[in-house]
């Protein structure tokens, strides 16, 4: 008994230690692999190193051969190549539809509206009691907390009534002009202050008042506020590229904060108005013009025969579908006929994955071992019923705006997301892709094949949304899907990627600018099915 004792414990040792044996060589092989791809493979070396990219491909998107004004020749009418900024009253109806919008928002996203407009918004009743303040922990100095009144400055402008002032710097619309509760509008200092009244039963607050932060974007900043709205005007030659994309890239942003000519407003009666709704696979290009909702324009009108079509792009770096519903009154500002929804990436790696995370210490720690997460990647994640079901939730936002466009007469359409396959990688692309995972999205325990599967399941819903909504979804996850060739990490485009899908989106679309306003109408002439552009 005793041996056999002594024996299961020698065993257990032995099993013990050869573990341990096991898990130092899978670190080192791990550690191994890593610095190796750090020399050897190309498409690191390119992407960090400076190098040129190791595939090629054919575009007509190359950016030494960008007629700049062969192409402006087939920008939409309702754009302009000269500047056409905003007036005060089309900022002031901007906001005006903005704090309207705020009131149907729910709970958690009003926080989002206010920390993304940078305003800080009161909730008040007729007595200008504050009952919440968004955002609360992020109110200016001098806020005011909820149940305290405000001053007497800001209830004076809560109790003013229509027509009482209206010269500068303080003006009251009639509610009639704008079919909107009645509101007031301050400027000081370039900046406003609005009031809207609002009353909702399961609310005692009567009103909302929105002051604005003195909060600067920094200096030559790209941003107006960070990740969520650009800085009109804002112009930047050679930036760092992108991914896969060589240097020499062009950035100029209009009269409306998007990456694009001046949009005209109102609208032009005749014209069908596009507008691209995505995040940075929507803004990305060397050039405005050759972003893919500038190549669906240009695709688009030569198609057509006219200039009758503008396509704008309305793609900002950092974009998710909670923040896309919060930023829904400027998106209806801008007055489209027809929106395209190309979104997925942020949802999928910055919204659902982290929730997706196990929790136990041990085996994150496990998982984080490189060669580990790439084979047993699929234990971190819970079953497929409750992934899908997580991610109908967060869709919810983008179905949400969809509802409300149709609610308005605008046509909604989608598009599956696209990235890589990895069925098509090759060992190098595959160590390139984990790379940026890990260096770039927060894949701590993620593998690509992780990555891979949730987007699948995410494109999954799109459709299924797309069906339920009666809306139309195209599919780019299932034509444009081949390695780096065209692809410059795991979401990002390069010029034949961008190029590919912008003519798979504007082939959908020619039945459906048809039914815009004005009559467009597809003729025979400009570019040809066979992907050729013409001279």
């Amino acid at each position: 008994m005793k041996h056999a004792a002594a024996r299961f414990l020698f065993g257990v040792i032995v099993a013990v230690l050869w573990t341990g044996v096991l898990v130092l060589g899978v670190v080192f092989w791990g550690r191994w692999e890593f610095e190796s791809s750090l020399v050897n493979n190309r498409f690191i070396q390119a992407r960090y190193g400076g190098g040129d990219w190791p595939l090629t491909a054919d575009t007509q998107l190359d950016p030494a051969k960008l007629d700049i004004a062969e192409r402006e020749k087939w920008i939409g009418p309702g754009k302009s190549l000269q500047p056409v900024p905003l007036t005060a009253e089309q900022q002031r109806d901007r906001w005006l539809a903005r704090t309207s919008y705020f009131a149907s928002l729910p709970e958690p996203l009003r926080y989002t509206f206010a920390r993304m407009y940078r305003v800080d918004v009161y909730a008040a009743d007729d007595r200008g009691r504050v009952i919440n303040r968004y955002p609360d922990e992020l109110a200016a100095p001098g806020g005011v907390p909820a149940g305290e009144i405000l001053p007497e400055a800001l209830t004076a402008l809560l109790e003013a009534d229509p027509g009482v002032a209206d010269e500068n710097p303080l003006w009251v619309m009639d509610p009639a002009r704008t079919g909107s509760p009645p509101w007031a509008i301050r400027f000081q200092q370039g900046q406003a202050v609005h009031e809207t009244a609002f009353g909702n039963a399961s609310e005692p607050a009567t009103r909302f008042l929105f002051v604005p932060r003195n909060v600067d974007s920094p200096e030559h900043s790209l941003w107006d506020s960070e990740y969520f709205a650009m800085r009109p005007y804002y112009l930047e030659d050679d930036p760092p590229p992108g991914p896969g994309q060589p240097r020499g890239a062009f950035i100029s942003i209009n009269n409306v904060g998007l990456r694009d000519y001046d949009v005209v407003l109102p609208k032009p009666s005749d014209v069908c108005r596009v507008l691209c709704v995505g995040a940075s696979t929507t803004y990305e290009g060397m050039h405005n013009l050759l972003t893919y909702p500038s190549v669906v324009e240009y695709l688009l009108n030569r198609k057509i025969g006219t200039r009758r079509v503008d396509v704008i792009n309305a793609g900002v770096s950092g974009m998710n579908s909670a923040k896309h519903r919060v930023k829904m009154a400027d998106y209806l500002f801008l007055q489209p006929d027809i929106v395209v929804f190309y979104l997925g990436a942020n949802d999928v790696m910055h919204v659902i994955y982290p929730t997706m995370k196990i929790w136990l210490d041990g085996p994150r720690q496990l998982l984080s071992l490189r060669p580990v997460k790439r084979v047993l990647w699929r234990i971190v994640l819970p079953d497929e019923p409750e992934i899908d079901s997580r991610i109908r939730n967060i869709q919810e936002d983008l179905k949400a705006v969809a509802e409300g466009f149709l609610a308005r007469g605008v046509q909604v359409v989608f598009c599956t997301f696209a990235a890589p396959d990895p069925d098509l990688l090759t060992a190098e692309e595959r160590s390139y892709l984990e790379y940026c995972i890990e260096r770039e999205w927060g894949g701590d325990q993620c593998s690509y094949a992780a990555y891979y599967y949730l987007l699948s399941r995410y494109n999954l819903g799109l459709r299924q949304m797309s069906d339920n909504l009666g809306a139309p979804c195209i599919p780019v996850a299932e034509s444009v899907n081949g390695g780096l060739k065209w692809f410059g990490d795991i979401c990002h485009m390069r010029n034949p990627g961008i190029e590919k899908k912008a003519r798979v989106i504007a082939e959908a679309l020619e039945p459906l600018v048809g039914t815009c306003p004005g009559g467009v109408t597809l003729s025979g002439a400009g570019i040809p099915r066979n992907g050729s552009t013409g001279n």
